[in-house]
């Protein structure tokens, strides 16, 4: 009998009485590599040339699996990672200069802003975001790198002021 994968993280699962002397190299493998990766692995995915399917692979190393995505480049506009339809929690840490979207093959997916860092679970139907989502006002007092009294000045945007003895507020 040949061995099977799981279907969640593609680990190799030996059948009964196969790979005598040598199933210390699957466990190796599943443990010392695989679960490790989809505890603590990061995938760094560039979207300067288009969309990325995320690679997956039983019993290999690959991007999916992860449980971090780097996303880097110089796209200039919006850009799909389409990952499997599985259950998954990934945190998406987008460095590019543009949004991404996370999404399966067949769903409308999660948009990450530029400069995010997002949680995302897979909930079988689509990504879902995990924790607070973006909210543009939140990063501008973020972004804020004076002292004072911060003021929002329109949608996405802050500044700070300052009181000034006998010149009030400027």
């Amino acid at each position: 009998m040949s061995s099977t994968y799981s279907t969640k993280l593609g680990l190799q699962l030996p059948d009964t009485n196969t790979q005598t002397g040598v199933w210390g190299n699957t466990t190796n493998l599943n443990f010392g590599k695989l679960i490790e990766q989809a505890i603590a692995g990061t995938a760094s995915i560039s979207v300067t040339a288009g969309n990325v399917t995320l690679t997956e692979s039983n019993g290999a190393s690959d991007q999916s699996r992860c449980a971090a995505l780097l996303v880097t480049g110089s796209a200039g506009v919006s850009r799909n990672i389409v990952a499997p339809a599985s259950s998954k929690l990934y945190v998406v840490s987008n460095t590019a200069d543009a949004a991404v979207v996370l999404k399966t093959s067949t769903s409308t997916g999660l948009t990450i802003p530029s400069g995010i860092t997002q949680f995302a679970y897979y909930n079988g139907t689509d990504f879902i975001a995990v924790s607070q989502p973006y909210d543009a006002d939140l990063k501008a007092i973020a972004d804020l790198s004076t002292t004072g009294i911060i003021v929002r000045t329109g949608s996405g945007t802050a500044t700070t002021r300052t009181i000034t003895a006998s010149t009030g507020i400027t």
